[in-house]
C-alpha cells in the first residue's frame, strides 16, 4: 500500500504542475478511483473510514 500511495503522490505532483497541458488532474482522479477499489485500500482504509463527515465547497465568486 505504501508503494501505491507513493506512486499516487508522485502522479499528483506531476498532474497538478503548472506545465501540465490540462489533462493531468482528470488522469490523476481516474488513477485514484482505481486505486481505491483495490483490496489493500478497502481493508486498511475501512478500519477507520468515516462516511458521516459532510464536506461543503465554498461558493464560487461571482465572475460575471
Amino acid at each position: 500500500m505504501l508503494e501505491e500511495l507513493s506512486a499516487l503522490h508522485a502522479a499528483w505532483i506531476v498532474a497538478f504542475d503548472e506545465a501540465d497541458g490540462g489533462y493531468g488532474p482528470i488522469g490523476w482522479h481516474e488513477r485514484w478511483a482505481l486505486a481505491r477499489t483495490r483490496d489493500a485500500f478497502r481493508e486498511k482504509c475501512a478500519e477507520k473510514h468515516r462516511d458521516d463527515r459532510t464536506r461543503e465547497m465554498p461558493a464560487a465568486p461571482d465572475t460575471f
